[in-house]
């Protein structure tokens, strides 16, 4: 009877052993997959914020491009429009200095 008693003690204690190294293990498991985890999230972060500022400065760029075209062509249409009314007016300053020199 007390050689049973010992042995369920011992085989209770073993179970106990074995559940507490079970526990260490999967708590190991779970760390090591949370690190794992936590590293490839950070890694997708990164490279998921540094093509999306490729992506804006792209953008940025295409849009600097085209206001600069734009803004050109604004120019040249001034300078034509400039153009214009100086040589509108060379014929009625032409007149003019012709009409002082005569007088």
């Amino acid at each position: 009877m007390i050689s049973e008693t010992i042995k369920a003690v011992r085989d209770a204690e073993e179970q106990a052993e074995k559940i507490v190294n079970d526990a260490h293990a999967k708590y190991r498991e779970i760390i090591e997959k949370a690190e794992e985890d936590a590293k490839a999230f950070k890694e997708q972060s990164i490279t998921d914020a540094e093509k999306k500022a490729a992506d804006e400065i792209r953008a940025a760029e295409k849009k600097n491009a085209e206001a600069l075209t734009e803004a050109a062509l604004l120019q040249r249409e001034e300078v034509q429009k400039l153009k214009n009314v100086a040589f509108s007016r060379k014929d009625k300053i032409i007149s003019a200095v012709i009409d002082k020199i005569i007088s």
